[in-house]
């Protein structure tokens, strides 16, 4: 096989697998569409969100605590005293107190 041959072999992989891991996360974001659809069915999850968006951010966020968790985790231990494990732990909560928070148009104050 040519050295032609062989780049466009791996190009129509790459292709191949980055369709994979494209319908790969729109399943996952369905899933998690669908239970944040439910939580607001029964009344855990707070009404005003819409799902799919919902989805999308809790994705971005969790992907965003862990990738600084794993690639700055000691820097923020050494300069802030933030440990890695904790700081995930404290955004898991965050973003669970914030799903079942208030709605954002309540106007009663409460």
């Amino acid at each position: 096989m040519s050295s032609i041959e062989e780049r466009q072999r791996e190009e129509k992989e790459q292709r191949r697998r980055t369709i994979v891991d494209a319908a790969e996360s729109d399943r996952v974001l369905e899933v998690m569409a669908e239970a944040i659809q439910n939580g607001i069915d029964d009344g855990s999850i707070r009404g005003d969100l819409d799902p799919a968006q919902t989805a999308v951010i809790l994705w971005g966020s969790t992907h965003g605590l862990i990738q600084l968790a794993a690639n700055k985790g000691p820097g923020l231990e050494r300069r802030h005293g933030l440990a890695p494990e904790s700081l995930v732990n404290w955004g898991l909560s965050f973003l669970g107190v914030a799903l079942a928070g208030q709605p954002l148009n309540s106007s009663d104050g409460e």
